[in-house]
């Protein structure tokens, strides 16, 4: 009989749990993170409001971590497109539904729903901004 292991590729589906189960848990006993101290300041400008800005909405108060933390594990080990695609919409589907179930009183399968889109566009877009810059890494573009 053969034994199932777990192969390194893998590894971003177990990731992505434990960051679920930790976004319950910061939910569930209300905890607030410290706010940011290290911000960057206005005088940084343009650069800033472009790059920096949009970076933070998505990974800090969009709970982007909760997704990029099993994708640029799965990077790491070279998972597959599959794996990292599955990643993405278990991860998202599941973080619409916790955040919809501890950000309302009242619930209704639109509150759902949009919610789970909501996480689909924004989880969304880190994936393609990410497998973008994999895809232009791996075929050497930048060398040229």
């Amino acid at each position: 009989m053969k034994k199932w292991t777990l192969k390194q590729e893998h590894l971003p589906c177990v990731v992505a749990v434990i960051t679920i189960l930790v976004l319950i848990a910061i939910k569930a006993t209300y905890y607030e993170f410290p706010r940011f101290p290290w911000y960057p300041p206005i005088s940084w400008g343009l650069p800033k409001e472009i790059f920096i800005d949009p970076i933070i909405l998505f990974i800090f108060p969009w709970k982007g971590w909760v997704f990029l933390i099993p994708l640029l594990v799965g990077l790491y080990y070279k998972s597959g497109y599959r794996i990292l695609f599955s990643v993405f919409v278990f991860t998202s589907i599941t973080v619409g539904i916790v955040e919809t179930f501890f950000n309302f009183a009242h619930y209704s399968l639109h509150k759902y729903v949009t919610g789970v889109m909501t996480y689909l566009f924004i989880y969304g877009t880190i994936f393609i901004i990410v497998i973008g810059i994999k895809l232009i890494l791996e075929r050497g573009v930048l060398n040229d």
